[in-house]
């Protein structure tokens, strides 16, 4: 098997993947936390403030675990290397992922850019 590729991305991509991951994990919080506001609100009921109090908490710990531990962790194990001939991708935590494209099998690409990349 080869060796890995030799280059990391930039450190900025950490603070993109913070605030990407802030986003949706409020998104996912505020799906799961209003509908049981809302009840609270035209009924209240002993269960739905322990459920509140349990999303809130899953959604503290999703923060730590998303904004302060993972981004390192993600951007040590991403790696890339690029030749005259192909494209050396490695990337995963867990799971580790390699990607080798090469050019000449490459027809056309896409690019985009959100305002975090902005």
């Amino acid at each position: 098997m080869r060796d890995l590729p030799a280059n990391q991305l930039d450190p900025k991509v950490k603070t993109v993947w913070r605030i990407n991951d802030a986003i949706w994990l409020t998104v996912v919080f505020l799906c799961c936390f209003v509908p049981f506001a809302i009840a609270a609100a035209v009924e209240p009921a002993s269960w739905i403030v322990i459920v509140l109090a349990a999303i809130a908490v899953v959604y503290a710990v999703c923060l730590v675990v998303w904004l302060v531990v993972l981004p390192p962790i993600r951007f040590v194990r991403w790696r890339y290397e690029l030749s005259s001939d192909y494209l050396d991708i490695a990337r995963g935590i867990v799971w580790r992922k390699r990607f080798i494209i090469p050019f000449i099998r490459v027809q056309n690409t896409d690019t985009r850019q959100g305002p975090i990349l902005r």
